[in-house]
C-alpha cells in the first residue's frame, strides 16, 4: 500500500524497485531464489522477499489506475518491473534514484496511454453437444466448429487455426487438442493478450454459468481442461488372509449438457434468455443485478467442484451473495426468513424456513468443525432453493433494484 496518502504512485513504484535492486537481487541461484535470469554462463536471481515486493508493486499500479486494470493483467506487470530491474543491475548509474525514478514515470506512462485492441479469441468447450448450429448468450457465441466453419472464420478473420499445410490436417488436429467440436467466439478490448484471455475466460464463464441454471447437477460444461471424468484405481491388501485384489470406480459423473431446439426454447421461456443476455452485456447493472451474477458466480463454482463439501459450502455461499447485504447478521434468521417469503405460501414458508436454516447449520459444521455429514439430498435442496431464488430475482430486476427493496417488499408481506 501506499506509505501515506500524499506519496505518488511513481514515487512508490520507485521506492519499492530500488529496495529490490539494492537488498533483494544478485547474481547466481540460492535456496531463496524465486525468480532467475539465466544466460549462456550467468544468472541473476531475485529472491523471496524481492518477488513479494514486485507482486505488492504491480498489485498497487492496478488497484490506483483504473484504465490500467482494464488493459494489463498483473503478471505482465510484474515482467516489466522486473525487466526494469534486470537492466538497473546490469547498468549500472552513479544516481540509481533519479534512474530508477524515470523508469517508474515512463512505467506508468506506457500502461496508461497504451491503446486498447481488439482481440477475437475461440475457445473449445468441454462437455457442451451442440444440435443446434449455434447459439449467443452474453459476449459469447457458442457454435459447433466444422471443417467448413473453421475454413470460414480463418477466411475471415485471416488466421489459421493450429499447424498443418491443408485445412484438412489442421481441422484434425483440432479436434485432437481438445477433444470437443463446440467452441465459444467472444471479442474482447485490451491492451495486451494475457489480458485479453482473462477476459475472454470471464465472459464465457458467465454466460455457461447461466447455461449451468437449467441444467442438472451433473450435467457438467466448461472451458477445455475443467470437465473431466477419470477412473480411479485402488489396490489393497488383507493382512489376515494375505489376500489382494484392486478396484475401479469414477471419480465424478460428467454427462454432456445437449443444446437442442427443445432447450433453447426453455431458455427464452418467459423473456429469461433475453434477460440473462442483456444482464451479461450490460455495464450499468443495478446493486441487484450485480449480486445475481456474484449469486450466479459461485453457483457455477460449486456445480464444476466435484467434492461434496467444497460444493455445498460453495452453493450456500451463492446464497448469501443474493440474499444478505455485506456483514449482515444475524445470517442464518435472514437467510431462512427472505428465501421462506420468497419461495413459500401459507405452511410451506415454515418449511422452507426450518429447512435453510438446518442447511446453514449443516454449512457452519463443516466450515467451523471439519464435519463431513451431508446427504445428497441436502445438495439437492440447496440447489433447488438456489436456482428458484436466482429466477425470482432475474424475473423481478426491473421491478427491484437494491435487495433493500426485496426486504422492504418482505416486511410488507409480513406487516401488512
Amino acid at each position: 500500500m501506499l506509505n501515506g496518502p500524499v506519496m505518488k504512485l511513481h514515487d512508490f513504484v520507485k521506492t519499492k524497485l530500488r529496495e529490490v535492486v539494492e537488498k533483494h537481487f544478485s547474481r547466481g541461484t540460492t535456496d531463496d531464489t524465486a525468480f532467475s535470469f539465466v544466460g549462456k554462463g550467468w544468472s541473476l536471481a531475485i529472491d523471496m522477499e524481492g518477488s513479494r515486493l514486485i507482486y505488492e508493486t504491480a498489485k498497487e499500479i492496478i488497484e490506483k489506475r483504473e484504465p490500467i486494470k482494464e488493459n494489463f493483467n498483473q503478471a505482465f506487470i510484474e515482467n516489466e518491473l522486473r525487466d526494469i530491474i534486470f537492466l538497473r543491475y546490469e547498468y549500472p548509474t552513479t544516481d540509481l534514484n533519479s534512474a530508477l525514478d524515470q523508469d517508474a514515470k515512463d512505467l506508468l506512462k506506457y500502461l496508461e496511454r497504451s491503446p486498447p485492441q481488439s482481440w477475437v479469441f475461440f475457445i473449445p468447450i468441454s462437455n457442451l453437444q451442440m444440435m443446434v448450429s449455434n447459439f449467443t448468450l452474453g459476449n459469447a457465441n457458442f457454435f459447433n466448429m466444422s471443417q467448413s466453419t473453421m475454413e470460414r472464420l480463418e477466411s475471415e478473420y485471416s488466421m489459421r487455426f493450429g499447424i498443418g499445410n491443408s485445412s484438412n490436417e489442421r481441422y484434425s488436429k483440432i479436434k485432437e487438442e481438445t477433444h470437443t467440436t463446440t467452441f465459444s467466439r467472444v471479442t474482447v478490448s485490451a491492451a495486451e493478450v494475457n489480458k485479453a484471455l482473462e477476459k475472454a475466460f470471464e465472459e464465457v464463464e458467465a454466460a455457461l454459468n447461466v447455461l449451468r441454471l437449467y441444467g442438472s447437477s451433473i450435467e457438467r460444461i466448461g472451458i477445455q481442461g475443467e470437465v473431466f471424468s477419470p477412473l480411479r484405481n485402488i489396490y489393497h491388501t488383507n493382512l489376515a488372509t494375505k489376500t489382494f485384489g484392486s478396484s475401479t470406480s469414477r471419480v465424478d459423473l460428467a454427462i454432456p449438457f445437449t443444446m437442442d431446439d427443445s432447450r433453447l426454447s426453455l431458455l427464452r421461456k418467459e423473456g429469461f434468455y433475453d434477460r440473462f443476455s442483456q444482464l451479461l452485456i450490460n455495464k450499468g447493472q443495478t446493486e441487484l443485478e450485480r449480486k445475481i451474477l456474484t449469486s450466479i458466480h459461485w453457483y457455477g463454482l460449486g456445480i464444476k467442484d466435484t467434492n461434496k463439501l467444497d460444493k455445498f459450502v460453495k452453493l450456500v455461499i451463492a446464497l448469501e451473495s443474493i440474499l444478505l447485504n455485506e456483514r449482515e447478521e444475524p445470517k442464518r434468521y435472514h437467510l431462512a426468513e427472505r428465501a421462506a417469503f420468497i419461495l413459500g405460501e401459507g405452511k410451506v414458508k415454515k418449511r422452507i424456513y426450518d429447512r435453510i436454516n438446518e442447511l446453514y447449520r449443516i454449512r457452519s459444521r463443516i466450515v467451523h468443525e471439519g464435519s463431513k455429514d451431508i446427504k445428497p439430498e441436502d445438495l439437492d435442496d440447496i440447489f433447488n432453493f438456489l436456482i428458484n431464488l436466482i429466477f425470482f430475482m432475474i424475473k423481478n430486476s426491473e421491478k427491484f433494484k437494491s435487495l433493500n427493496d426485496v426486504i422492504e417488499w418482505i416486511n410488507e408481506l409480513k406487516f401488512g
